[in-house]
């Protein structure tokens, strides 16, 4: 860009105030803790009136460059479609924060323990005012109980701003997945490659809901329904976690088998690879380094075919309960009665049964103007507040943990005995090496 772009100067501006507010930061630190250390009271009240100070500072900081300088630079950016929706979720959660360091700078300026402002700052950062322990909660809400209130609601609100801003940042990453999993179902790639797109998928979309459902929580903490969803959400995050995590080791080892097979070949024709190059290898030396890599091959091949067995044992104790998960189970027939259903309200929306950009954005409007939590997912609230019927299971009611499906005996003979033969060929390895 040209020296004199408006954008590029501002940002070098920024740039350098930044580093002079930054400058006493570790000087303010080092007086503080040697105050600390030395345990004497007078040099320790001293360094109170820097420590609040660089609190301040930190403060000013945000307000004059997050705040306000770069809503500005943002205005002058071509920011369009996922790079603006992007860059405005994270403005509400600098706002946010910003409200949550002026309130603890209010409750600052009456504090006179330096270490309890520390722990304060400390919990802010972790978003968990909960982790004071009583005896600074009860000093705390002494100091102002109204303003300490402020601070718990404003803390909150960060949090779901937050929340909000990764389930942006998901559904984009979950638009590039699908595009993704959609190019490899047409270039016919199958088997674990293509399961582990769909998984993929599937875990970018479990975890938009999880979110979603946890702003309800954080927006309803009382209720048990909200609670109860959010929990068994999680669970069936952690499942298809599980099958992913399975799926990716057979991948994993089918990649370094592959690889090892291509050096033995290299090793056989007469030529050791080493890093980028290759040199000659022939005679005791060659059979030497040929009995290491089939042993190392004849393990990898074993401990692959183990974790296939893994994995059906697996699928069997711990299906995937797709047909429960809440917008992710919706098929084009249902996304074009969910179009129409927008379109009929007058949202500007095809009715072409692709759950597109286009349509989200109708549906976060929606969702907007019922009071609904702006996710742009059709989640069960969603469609029942468009009049869709919901097939997705109601508030799930506290039940007794089911036991595991059965694994077959045959199958667990067969991992106990891969699991011996594994030891074995490890053992074999070793002795080769």
């Amino acid at each position: 860009r040209p020296r004199d772009d408006p954008v590029v100067y501002d940002l070098r501006i920024r740039e350098v105030e930044l580093q002079e507010l930054a400058k006493p930061v570790s000087v303010v630190e080092a007086m503080a803790e040697a105050a600390r250390a030395a345990r004497e009271p007078a040099l320790q009240r001293a360094v109170v009136g820097q420590e609040i100070n660089y609190v301040n500072k930190r403060i000013e900081r945000n307000a004059r460059f997050d705040h306000l300088t770069r809503p500005a630079l943002v205005a002058k950016l071509p920011l369009t479609g996922r790079s603006l929706e992007l860059e405005q979720a994270r403005l509400v959660v600098n706002d946010r924060e910003i409200e949550v360091l002026r309130l603890v700078w209010q409750l600052a300026q009456r504090l006179k323990d330096v270490g309890l402002l520390q722990r304060l700052l400390d919990v802010v950062q972790q978003r968990n005012l909960d982790l004071l322990n009583p005896e600074d909660l009860k000093t705390l809400r002494a100091l102002d109980a109204k303003l300490w209130a402020q601070l718990e609601e404003a803390l909150r609100q960060l949090e779901i701003a937050e929340i909000e801003l990764k389930i942006v940042e998901k559904r984009h990453a979950l638009e590039d997945k699908q595009a993704e999993w959609r190019q490899a179902q047409a270039a016919n790639i199958t088997g674990h490659k293509l399961e582990f797109l769909r998984l993929s998928v599937l875990e970018l979309q479990q975890g938009i809901e999880v979110d979603t459902l946890t702003i309800l929580v954080r927006k309803q903490p009382n209720s048990p329904s909200a609670i109860a969803n959010a929990e068994l959400a999680n669970e069936r995050l952690e499942v298809i976690l599980a099958h992913k995590g399975a799926v990716d080791a057979i991948l994993s080892f089918e990649r370094q088998i592959k690889q090892l097979s291509d050096e033995r070949a290299q090793i056989a024709g007469g030529r050791l690879p080493q890093g980028t190059i290759t040199t000659p290898i022939s005679g005791a030396h060659q059979r030497d380094v040929l009995a290491v890599k089939d042993a190392h091959l004849a393990l990898l091949q074993t401990q692959r075919e183990l974790d296939e067995v893994k994995l059906q044992v697996l699928r069997i104790q711990r299906p995937l309960a797709e047909q429960e998960a809440g917008s992710w189970k919706l098929e084009a027939g249902s996304v074009r009665q969910l179009q129409d259903a927008l379109q009929r309200r007058g949202y500007a929306v095809a009715v072409d049964g692709v759950l597109g950009r286009r349509t989200q954005a109708a549906i976060r409007k929606f969702q907007r103007a019922e009071k609904l939590p702006e996710t742009g997912v059709a989640d069960a609230q969603t469609l029942n507040a468009l009049g869709l019927a919901v097939s997705a299971t109601p508030a799930p009611q506290p039940q007794p943990a089911q036991q595991p499906a059965a694994v077959p005996q045959a199958l667990q003979q067969r991992q106990a005995a891969l699991e011996a033969e594994v030891k074995k060929r490890q053992l074999r390895l070793d002795i080769a090496q």
